[in-house]
Parts: C-alpha cells; structure tokens; sequence
C-alpha cells in the first residue's frame, strides 16, 4: 500500500475518524483528508508521530517493509497472541481472521465500489455485511462477527451423514431457534441460567423452554441443579452451533 491508503488504513483500524486524527496530530481535518486522497504527503516531520501513533516503523508506514516468509508472519502472530492479556487475545484473533479475509475477498472479487477503505471497515469493524469467496482451494465467508475458513478438503466423510442429517433437524424448528439464541446470549460468560430467564429472554413459555431442554436441546445443554432449580448452559463445544447456521441465511 502506498502513504495515503496506509494512513486511511490504519485510522480506520484504530476507530479513528479523520477528525479524530487531525486533532492527535495538531493539523487541520482538510490535511488528513487530502493525505487520505493522495493529493499530499503529511510533513515529514509528522511521519514518527503518525508512526508512533499507530505503533509502526516509519518503514511500515511508507509501505516499504523487508520481505517476510509465511512462518515468519505466523511466529510473529503467535508471539503476540501470547503475550496479550485475556480478552485482548480474542479480540487480536478476530481481527487477523476478518482482515485476512476482507484481504482475499478484495484480491480475489473485482465488486464495483470495493476499496481499500472497506476492507479496513470490514476487517476493524466486521459490520461490513456478508461477503464470500468460493474456490477451488479455499471457501472463507465473513458475516459480522463469523468468519469461517476452509480448505475444501475432506468436508464430509461417508460416515458423518446421518449424524449431520440429524444435527440439521433438530434446529429446523423456529421456537428451538429463539430458545438456542436465548441461551447463547444469556451463557456467554459460562453462567447457568433458569427456564423461566431463557423463556423471558426469547418471548416464549417455560412449559415449551422445558420440553425443548430436556428434548431436542439436551445433548447440547449442560444442567445442574441448584436448590429447587434447574439451572442451564450451552455446552462448551456447542457454541459454534449458532454462529455456524447464522451463515446459512445469506
């Protein structure tokens, strides 16, 4: 990338609004504006501030960058995963997951209107919409917060079909999808919830909260019994489910 679109990029990676950076940087918002453009160059005096700013090199800044190997970029996302704190780390892993798909999707989908700047929203904010690539050697679909990657390979042995025939019934019905997105919500942080919590959330009863539990729902749920109460949690494994078919109304 070139000044202008690094500098568009990385505000927009650091939710930053033209004014928000002009006022950083003591300029005027018309400066970052024609920066942003490729009309001018800030000054070069800023170019350590701006660097400093968005915690790059000047080099990096400019585009210019030594020529990295896959394993290299791969240690040094690894490095830095490790070192962030909980939480930090999730919300690190979701942004190199959107970006690099917003990266493939603008290489590889010519889509009139599809620029650099939206990659950078997509990948900063994974509000941009739904977006998929589908070849050969690679699917990866990004809708809001899901992203999902494959490498078209052995997607479904011969013996999984009627396992995957009978997952897909079981969340056919609408109510069991109100009472799954319920749950999903209302668990996220691991806390076990009561009947009548799931069915306030997802505007139905408890009489049908309960036979959706204790029926179709159960082998996803994990319960336990406190006091008089029947208390409920998604199963750790099981909340990929929801994001998964999230995908599947587009």
């Amino acid at each position: 990338m070139t000044l202008h679109n690094q500098i568009a990029f990385l505000r927009k990676q650091h939710h930053m609004t033209q004014e928000d950076l002009a006022q950083k940087l003591g300029v005027t918002n018309q400066s970052v504006s024609k920066w942003e453009s490729g009309q001018c160059c800030p000054d070069i005096q800023l170019l350590p501030i701006i660097a400093d700013l968005f915690s790059v090199s000047i080099d990096e800044l400019l585009g210019h960058t030594p020529t990295s190997t896959a394993d290299d970029i791969l240690l040094r996302v690894r490095a830095r995963t490790t070192e962030l704190t909980e939480g930090e780390d999730y919300s690190f892993a979701n942004r190199i997951a959107a970006i690099t798909h917003a990266a493939l999707f603008a290489k590889y989908v010519h889509a009139d209107g599809f620029t650099s700047e939206d990659m950078a929203k997509q990948a900063g904010t994974k509000e941009w919409g739904y977006s998929s690539i589908n070849l050969p050697v690679i699917t990866t679909t990004m809708k809001r917060g899901t992203v999902l990657f494959s490498n078209n390979k052995n997607l479904i042995l011969e013996s999984e079909y009627r396992l995957i025939a009978a997952k897909l019934k079981a969340f056919a019905d609408v109510q069991t999808l109100k009472i799954l997105s319920a749950m999903f919500e209302l668990t996220a942080d691991g806390s076990f919830v009561s009947a009548q919590q799931i069915a306030t959330h997802s505007e139905t009863s408890v009489e049908l909260v309960m036979d959706r539990l204790i029926g179709t729902l159960m082998p996803y749920v994990e319960e336990r019994v406190d006091g008089d109460d029947r208390m409920f949690c998604i199963q750790g494994q099981s909340r990929n489910i929801l994001p998964i078919l999230s995908m599947l109304q587009s």
